[in-house]
């Protein structure tokens, strides 16, 4: 509901503009409407014990003049806004004074000393005399005020009296001693902070006992501009190519003039030579310019003359009206070396009539040479012999040799010739397709119900989907136009291969992947095509492929969350979507979540080997606490302590605690855990975006041994592999070796004090990628697999398939690997005119192409041995054995940092109360540990931190607390 309209704001006070001896002039400002227009203001003055209007303007008009006034006498004048629901409460009421004889005549308008003038500042003279006499009390001050020329608001900047009244020369200088003839008597005052290149306006009015005089005429001054500063140096845009470069220019501080454009020069360091007019040969490799800019443009690419792996430098300047800037600092860069371009593709190789062969290919794509030549190879099947049958510029050549034996299949390759490297490596070998007389349509023969008489014979395209073959019946065979259905699971009407049905489902478009002799995991989209390395595995390629048809994929699989629980005791009720029942806080990261349990603090006092987790329902209630690092951030504001500026969530821990992680996921999750700078399984150091799995024999974890742990088998983990020989250490509170307050406060910053977990998604199993674009006949190739392991090499070409990508469409007869030289047969095969069967007439070796089903994964994991070296805590490592590391996606990833504190200093670094501890003597007893407890921990505060006290406050026990080193 929209609020009703009101009358408008109060307005503000008028001022006096201007006066005489018998009239007076004020000005107004409107004020704030209200949700009705302003139709005007109206002027009131007060006269004989009341308020009189003087006066009625339209909303454009903000001055009145009032006449007929006595000199020397006040009268009080305000204004009132007016509008179409009413008028607005009236202003405070302005003193109008009228002139008198006494009060001082207008003075002069100041003078600017044009030889003072400056970049900030201005020198003005004025006074002392005024442009007529007067009969009053002598000039007792005066009063300079300035404004922009861009503003109407006056400014007062000086109020002084005649102690400044000197005498100066011409020039604006004192004249102490020699009394220049020219010399006048006047004040002088120097306006400072002003901005370079600006137009001020300055007045001045002189005052007596009585009253003020007129204001001057303002005087406009003008200050002095200079060249722009010293422009930054440039800055490199992207990465630079073999011939290419793109350079950002900044703009400069400028001083009064604004930058017109920039120049922009270049030179190389590699000596370069011209021919003058007089034929002599002279070094020109110095500064040349290279454009100018104007100033919006600040964005340089340079693609022409780069020499390749020549080093190049740049420079620019700024020009203005008032100059020219200094040359930026010196950009220099040295371009890659070049390389042999890529290798060639062959696109069409096909046998005409008279029997010769046109070869055509694509231009390769250069790295750093240009393309100067091709050469063309051909060979025989029956000898395999390579020899060279044509050099030249062009993209295709037609081999006429081959008439000679028309019904040969020969092989051809080429490769690209450079001035500056080797050739590229030979293309994918291609072999010429024998001329047939139906290149480019397929014949349909429609047989009716009367005999070999009744039938008509149509052409259509390999490209046409096979559902619209039933609209191509002619209408004199079939009245209606189409067949009524070629579904599977009617038996008079179907659509067959050879006797094989053939199904009408959609199927996904193929795309493209050619692989490249480029090193690493590097894939990338260049046209149509998807370019990949031949290290990358083509599921990686196809998770990449759905990231870039779908930009918010890689957010939410690299979500991270915290549900904070500072209590420990908070129930998360389950809220569907996959997820498990939970209870306490945890860390959300993509498909996965982690929580942090308290268990019993094993030193090996026991005796025992091996001592197990505590079960579900002895630790239903364990839970510790936890904080959301960037909630606290929030509430702390501006002063953070060290512990609160980094990191994803905080817990704090008791001496006689120790962690437990406990894990679940609503997907397959590879989870890598990090305890400092090492990985816990392995205690090695950590390779960040690296998946390993060995079969080197340790202790722990037993063979094969891996660096990640895969969810949702895993459930939990309480040790960390802390010297990489096997050996089994708790997550334990950081030991506090020095009583130092600030060194205390900083524990769990340093990244030795951290447990950093990261989740890694399983990459998409639902592709095909084939030898062929063709459904049929096609042999298929491990998704998991790379183009080395695959056997492929630089050039070759395979295709992917998959319904979660875009161009989902009808099978077409080319899908269905139905060739240009066969011949379809459409005929009725029943009783009814609407029973059709489609054959396909051609050898009996072509068949439709079936996917085998895959193999079952084995239907349960082999869990690695447990924990128990030293009388730590014991548990089950699951191992991933279906395909290791090449299973998980790692190009995203979702990480947590979280800070393991004290509870000694985590009041003092938080300024949070210390949770209060749950375990004590009684539970490390009934889980079968006594002797593990310390008598020191029971002299733990569970509410303040031990440095809230006085350090003399501090007991002999609480400081040998502080002295404690978890073993």
């Amino acid at each position: 509901m929209t609020e009703s309209a009101q009358p408008p704001v109060q307005p503000a006070a008028p001022v006096q503009l201007s006066g005489s001896f018998f009239f007076g002039k004020i000005g107004w400002s409107y004020p704030d409407m209200r949700g009705a227009d302003i139709t005007g203001m109206q002027v009131q003055m007060y006269t004989s014990d009341a308020w009189e209007v003087v006066g009625n303007y339209p909303p454009h008009v903000t001055e009145h003049e009032q006449h007929d006034l006595e000199p020397g006498k006040p009268y009080l004048v305000r204004v009132v806004a007016n509008s179409k629901v009413g008028p607005s409460v009236p202003s405070g009421a302005l003193t109008l004074l009228t002139r008198t004889a006494s009060m001082p005549a207008k003075a002069y308008p100041p003078i600017c000393v044009a030889g003072k003038t400056s970049l900030t500042s201005a020198v003005l003279q004025f006074g002392p005399t005024l442009m007529a006499d007067y009969d009053g009390p002598p000039i007792s001050r005066w009063e300079l005020q300035q404004r922009d020329k861009h503003f109407l608001n006056w400014t007062t900047v000086l109020t002084d009296g005649f102690k400044n009244l000197k005498t100066f020369s011409p020039n604006g200088f004192l004249d102490h001693h020699f009394h220049h003839p020219d010399g006048r008597s006047s004040n002088q005052f120097v306006a400072k902070d002003l901005n370079p290149g600006q137009e001020y306006q300055f007045r001045v009015r002189a005052q007596n006992a009585d009253g003020f005089g007129d204001w001057s005429e303002p005087t406009s001054v003008v200050t002095l501009s200079a060249a722009p500063a010293q422009p930054p140096a440039l800055k490199v845009v992207g990465t630079p190519t073999f011939n290419s470069l793109t350079v950002q220019l900044s703009e400069p501080e400028t001083f009064g003039a604004a930058v017109r454009g920039y120049t922009l020069q270049r030179r190389t360091t590699r000596a370069w030579y011209a021919t003058q007019e007089s034929g002599e040969v002279k070094d020109v490799s110095g500064w040349y310019s290279v454009c100018e800019l104007p100033p919006n443009v600040t964005t340089v690419p340079m693609v022409e003359d780069l020499e390749a792996g020549a080093s190049h430098a740049f420079r620019y300047m700024a020009f203005s009206n008032a100059g020219d800037s200094p040359w930026s600092e010196t950009l220099d860069i040295v371009l890659p070396i070049p390389e042999p371009p890529e290798a060639p593709r062959i696109m069409s190789c096909g046998v005409d009539e008279t029997g010769a062969v046109e070869i055509v290919w694509h231009t390769p794509k250069e790295r750093g040479a240009m393309v100067t030549g091709y050469e063309l190879w051909a060979s025989d099947s029956s000898c395999g012999e390579w020899s060279k049958i044509y050099t030249g510029f062009t993209n295709g050549f037609v081999d006429e040799h081959h008439r000679a034996t028309p019904h040969t299949v020969r092989g051809y390759r080429v490769r690209a010739l450079t001035d500056e490297t080797p050739p590229s490596g030979f293309s994918k070998v291609s072999e010429c397709d024998l001329f047939e007389r139906y290149t480019g349509k397929i014949p349909v023969l429609v047989k009716g119900h009367l005999g070999p008489k009744h039938q008509k014979l149509l052409w259509v395209s390999r490209d046409e989907p096979v559902h619209s073959l039933r609209y191509k019946v002619p209408t004199d065979l079939y009245p209606t136009g189409k067949i009524r259905g070629f579904a599977e699971d009617r038996q008079d009407v179907q659509l067959t291969l050879n006797g094989s049905p053939l199904s009408e489902h959609h199927v996904p478009v193929p795309y493209s992947i050619v692989i490249s002799s480029e090193p690493g995991h590097a894939s990338y989209i260049q046209g149509h095509e998807v370019v990949v390395a031949r290290d990358v595995s083509f599921a990686q390629v196809y998770a990449r492929m759905l990231r870039y048809f779908d930009p918010m994929l890689r957010d939410k699989q690299e979500a991270v969350s915290v549900v904070a629980d500072p209590t420990a005791t908070a129930t998360i009720v389950g809220e569907g979507n996959g997820w498990p029942h939970q209870t306490g806080g945890f860390i959300e990261l993509g498909d996965a979540r982690v929580s942090f349990s308290k268990c019993a603090h094993v030193n090996g006092a026991d005796g025992s080997s091996s001592v197990p987790l505590p079960s579900k329902d002895e630790a239903a209630s364990a839970h510790l606490p936890l904080y959301d690092l960037a909630a606290l951030r929030e509430q702390s504001g501006a002063m953070l302590s060290p512990l609160l500026e980094h990191g994803t969530a905080l817990v704090p821990m008791y001496q006689r605690e120790a962690l437990c992680i406990d894990m679940s996921s609503r997907a397959p999750v590879a989870l890598k855990v990090g305890y400092g700078d090492s990985n816990v399984l392995t205690g090695q150091p950590d390779v960040p975006g690296r998946l390993i799995r060995t079969s080197k024999s340790c202790n722990w974890p037993p063979t094969p041994q891996q660096n990640y742990m895969v969810l949702p088998e895993q459930r939990w983990l309480a040790n960390r592999n802390a010297t990489g020989d096997g050996a089994g250490h708790q997550f334990v509170p950081v030991a506090l070796s020095e009583t130092s307050l600030n060194a205390a406060q900083r524990s769990g910053v340093a990244s030795q004090h951290q447990v950093t977990v990261t989740a890694y998604p399983e990459l998409p199993s639902d592709a095909e990628v084939y030898v062929s674009s063709e459904l049929s006949e096609n042999t298929e190739i491990d998704l998991f697999s790379t183009a080395s392991e695959a056997g492929l090499c630089p050039g070759d070409c395979v295709f992917l398939r998959s319904k979660s990508l875009p161009g989902v469409h009808s099978p077409t007869l080319a899908d269905l690997g139905i060739g240009a030289n066969t011949v379809l047969a459409v005929e009725f095969t029943g009783v009814h005119k609407d029973s059709y069967q489609l054959s396909h007439q051609t050898s009996p070796q072509r068949q439709v192409g079936v996917c085998e089903a895959s193999e079952e994964a084995p239907a349960a994991l082999s869990m690695m041995g447990g924990l128990a070296v030293g009388g730590r805590m014991s548990e089950a490592i699951y191992p991933d054995l279906m395909l290791g590391p090449r299973r998980w996606d790692t190009d995203v990833e979702a990480t947590a940092t979280v800070h393991l504190v004290n509870s000694m200093v985590f009041t003092e670094s938080t300024g949070l109360p210390m949770p209060a501890g749950q375990m004590c003597e009684e539970d490390y007893k009934k889980l079968g540990l006594p002797r593990s407890w310390r008598s020191e921990w029971s002299d733990e505060m569970d509410a303040d931190g031990i440095f809230s006290k006085e350090r003399s406050e501090l007991t002999a026990s609480s400081r040998a607390c502080l002295l404690y080193t978890s073993p």
